[in-house]
């Protein structure tokens, strides 16, 4: 990897929290449909395949894991965590 500015690196940064901070504040009150769950994984997918980041996809399992434990018991949470586990899984296969 080529070196980059300190600059390119904050604005980086920006954008991917900027990106993450959204998902969190559009997905955070779990909803009990499977329309809810399909967001997620589309946008999930959207911003995994927009910064190509083992550490977005990390960040992203972390929203998503959040949602399922405080909605786990309420909607179907779990078969739509392991599916977007493996669909970021698969962003990063050579």
């Amino acid at each position: 990897m080529s070196a980059i500015t300190e600059e390119e690196f904050a604005n980086h940064e920006k954008a991917i929290q900027a990106d993450l901070w959204k998902f969190r504040k559009n997905f955070y009150h779990g909803e009990d449909s499977d329309a809810y769950w399909e967001s997620i994984v589309s946008e999930s997918d959207r911003i995994s395949k927009k910064h190509n980041s083992l550490y977005v996809d990390m960040m992203l399992i972390v929203c998503v894991d959040d949602i399922e434990y405080r909605y786990g018991n309420k909607t179907n949470a779990a078969e739509h965590f392991g599916h977007i586990v493996n669909m970021l899984r698969k962003n990063h296969e050579h």
